[in-house]
């Protein structure tokens, strides 16, 4: 078996690690946090339990986490997370990772919140072929591309994709899923999501 020196050399290369290492992050970053973090609590909660009661720590969990939601949106709790906002945008590694993770979450849960339209895009010269995207943004005005749209196209089992400008006739609205059901399909190449209805 012949090695590709050159191939193993480009994979080695400290952008091409870098990226691979914000991707892993990515992927298992923030669900391993989230597990270790409801562990803890969970044990925290049932060792101030003198008689055991079956799911009371995790009913507990689910309550402390409401309650720090809530308490998010107070005013002093603001004010601290703003500073330690502005403490990780000073840091130049930290400031990269932070700003992305933020965005990607503001992108699926937040205010600016972009993937709630997936669509079939049509390609190939008699447009047979269809894949599957999410409109992020319907103006490309700024681009010099008034009637162009711009579709983000999701890789199956990775947190990549491709961001296509398109004409909005090549573009069709998926109807009667949501988005977060498209994204689970697409991401996990059509094995797992519901029936699609297309209108």
């Amino acid at each position: 078996m012949k090695i590709d020196w050159e191939l193993i050399k480009e994979e080695l290369a400290p952008g091409v690690l870098f990226r691979h290492f914000v991707q892993g992050l990515f992927l298992i970053g923030p669900l391993t946090i989230t597990v270790y973090v409801l562990i803890l609590l969970l044990k925290l909660i049932d060792s101030w339990i003198i008689t055991p009661i079956p799911g009371f720590g995790l009913f507990m969990a689910f309550v402390l986490v409401v309650l720090a939601g809530r308490f998010a949106s107070n005013v002093f709790v603001r004010g601290a997370v703003e500073t330690a906002e502005d403490l990780l945008r000073k840091t130049p590694l930290l400031k990269l990772l932070y700003e992305s993770v933020r965005d990607l979450v503001s992108t699926f849960m937040g205010k600016r919140r972009r993937f709630d339209q997936p669509v079939l895009v049509s390609f190939g010269s008699d447009r047979d072929a269809k894949i599957v995207g999410f409109i992020t943004r319907k103006d490309l005005g700024f681009l010099g591309l008034p009637g162009s749209v711009a579709v983000y196209v999701p890789h199956a089992y990775n947190i990549s994709g491709h961001v296509m400008l398109l004409p909005k006739d090549r573009v069709t609205t998926i109807n009667g899923v949501t988005s977060a059901e498209m994204m689970t399909f697409t991401i996990s190449g059509g094995v797992t999501g519901g029936a699609i209805t297309k209108q």
